[in-house]
């Protein structure tokens, strides 16, 4: 099959989606497959799957997700070039990632502090879309819409993102984002009450899965695992030392106003933790040296 070619306002693109070719990604609203901008840099290009181009509210918030992406410059945020409407089709065009998941990146990358360090990098583009005017929530901070390239965090994938004031897009009833990460106040559908502790709270459950390499509320249905987010703390764990549990336990408090107001102000507390488990290890090592030399 030939190559589809798609005219944008800036530039023109081109890419080729048929068998053999297949797509290097998938999120909830589309496929991604690589492409080429005119000018030959590579470029991912998102396809809307088509049995959501039917629907409104879909392509409305397909279409919300590139201007949001489009609109937005921070290093730890993936940045789109375009949104092209080609025969019924729907595409965002945005900067080809070269590197994996953060959950791939971790399996080889185990220090803590390599952990602390992305973590912190995920943070602070958070910091940015909630200092934006309007506030802009990503609801839908994973593992999966976390990639790493040459060891710098990406933030993908904002095609749930609530920006506050905006027009509502989801119905009510209408869960966004995925349960095992999502806060009490997103699995009862309170969009009143989205606002930055929402994606601190994700951002803490994310965390715990990314130290552990399980999510701390799972289970064999959705309804199960929603009713452990609005009633369970997350448990204690031999992989995570205890300054930083409790940094993630009040990230993920049950209450909004219990949990850390701002993405900066959980990062400081991540960065205090790690600093006091660096100073134990210090003391514990030099005591088993003065021992040994006794």
């Amino acid at each position: 099959m030939p190559e589809i070619y798609l005219k944008g306002r800036n530039a023109s693109y081109n890419f080729n989606p048929f068998p053999p070719n297949r797509p290097i990604g998938q999120g909830g609203m589309g496929k991604v497959y690589a492409g080429k901008h005119s000018d030959g840099t590579p470029v991912a290009i998102k396809v809307l799957f088509a049995e959501l181009a039917t629907e409104s509210q879909f392509v409305e918030r397909f279409e919300k997700e590139a201007q949001i992406q489009t609109n937005l410059n921070h290093p730890n945020i993936i940045k789109s070039y375009d949104f092209v409407v080609a025969n019924g089709k729907y595409h965002i065009i945005s900067r080809l990632i070269n590197g994996s998941s953060i959950e791939q990146y971790l399996k080889s990358n185990q220090e803590i502090e390599t952990k602390i360090k992305l973590f912190g990098e995920v943070l602070d583009a958070l910091h940015f879309l909630h200092s934006q005017n309007p506030k802009i929530i990503h609801r839908d901070i994973k593992p999966a819409n976390i990639m790493v390239e040459n060891g710098k965090a990406i933030v993908m994938d904002l095609g749930v993102a609530k920006v506050t004031g905006g027009k509502r897009q989801t119905k009510v009833g209408v869960l966004m984002g995925t349960p095992q990460y999502s806060p009490p106040e997103q699995i009862r559908g309170e969009s009143h009450n989205i606002n930055p502790t929402t994606d601190i709270y994700a951002t803490g459950i994310t965390f715990y899965e990314l130290l552990t390499g399980h999510p701390p509320f799972d289970g064999t249905n959705e309804y199960s695992i929603m009713e452990m987010q609005v009633k369970n703390t997350i448990p204690l764990h031999r992989l995570i030392p205890l300054n930083i549990y409790n940094v993630l336990r009040k990230a993920t408090a049950k209450q909004q106003n219990q949990r850390y107001q701002s993405a900066l102000e959980f990062k400081n507390a991540l960065l205090k933790a790690i600093a006091q488990e660096e100073d134990w290890w210090s003391k514990l090592k030099s005591i088993l040296v003065k021992n040994i030399t006794q």
